[in-house]
């Protein structure tokens, strides 16, 4: 079932969204995954792509490496949480089934980003 997969649908600054029939995996591979405006703007173009497949969907969020998401980047923390609660906004109210599969240390942001799933 889950053996094809249907290729990259996005792919940008570390940030990925592949198709495995119908599960979605958006993975993270920037280092300690820090939550900052880029990131924000990748979270954002990856959701747009989700929230435009119809269903029957499933989403899995994870990432690779030691960080599932060190959080916030705190020197540029204030310009980056607006965006950041409306990309968890988005989450919350998704037409599919969603998962978090934490591969390491999840802190701050990314354990809301966890929470939201």
């Amino acid at each position: 079932f889950f053996d094809t997969m249907l290729g990259p649908l996005y792919s940008s600054g570390g940030v990925s969204l592949v198709q495995h029939g119908p599960v979605l995996v958006l993975c993270m591979d920037r280092g300690p995954n820090l939550i900052n405006p880029e990131m924000n703007v990748l979270l954002n173009e990856v959701m747009s792509i989700v929230e435009h497949i119809p269903p029957p969907k499933a989403l899995v969020c994870t990432a690779k490496g030691k960080f599932f998401s060190n959080g916030f980047e705190i020197a540029r923390m204030h310009s980056a949480c607006t965006e950041f609660w409306h990309f968890l906004a988005r989450l919350l109210v998704l037409d599919c089934p969603t998962i978090c599969a934490v591969n390491g240390h999840c802190f701050g942001a990314g354990f809301f980003f966890c929470l939201s799933l």
